[in-house]
């Protein structure tokens, strides 16, 4: 008797475009004149994203970040951010030059990430953001009618896209050959006692 089929490792990774072009360049100015943008990434230390108090990151974190985490959860996990008062918010820069790229990596420790471009140009070379299967090596044996179930998932980034991921989804960046590109990478935390990786990583 056949009771159904069961979906058992889903992985959704939900691609958008913030529509606030206006909040995205304050952002990016507002990183640009703040913080030293050396060549790869810069930790700049906003481990409670949530409580900071700037104008401009309180605008794109209360109109943004949260109803974007908020829909994720609600349409993937069934739950909401109601759930979870005491949930957290990581987030620092991801700053690219010519030639750089991004080796594989998650962002284990959070439960939910998420990457933001706050400076994408559309004329870029390279640079694309690669989801891989986190099964592993589960297409081995399969013939290429199933290939399309264990792809990977690319995304070449423009402002104002973002993405948003289970963290324990392993991704890369291809190297990219433009000019500056800046990238916010924001993690959520939904436990009680959470220990944050200090760890500089990027997306």
């Amino acid at each position: 008797m056949n009771k159904g089929l069961n979906i058992c490792w889903p992985t959704f990774i939900q691609v958008g475009n913030v529509d606030n072009a206006t909040l995205i360049n304050d952002l990016a100015d507002k990183i640009i004149s703040t913080y030293d943008l050396n060549v790869g990434p810069n930790d700049l230390g906003w481990v409670d994203m949530i409580y900071d108090s700037d104008k401009t990151i309180t605008k794109f974190r209360e109109e943004v970040v949260i109803p974007n985490f908020e829909e994720y959860l609600n349409k993937v996990y069934e739950t909401s951010l109601e759930n979870y008062p005491n949930y957290r918010l990581r987030s620092w820069i991801a700053s690219y030059k010519d030639g750089l790229g991004m080796v594989s990596h998650s962002h284990s420790g959070s439960q939910i990430g998420s990457v933001y471009y706050l400076m994408a140009e559309n004329n870029a070379q390279g640079g694309e953001i690669v989801f891989t299967d986190p099964r592993g090596n589960s297409h081995r044996g399969y013939d290429d009618h199933f290939q399309k179930f264990f792809n990977t998932e690319i995304h070449m980034p423009s402002t104002g896209d973002y993405l948003i991921f289970p963290s324990y989804t392993f991704h890369h960046v291809q190297g990219y050959t433009s000019r500056l590109r800046i990238a916010m990478p924001i993690d959520l935390y939904l436990g009680d006692n959470i220990v944050l990786d200090k760890t500089v990583r990027d997306s």
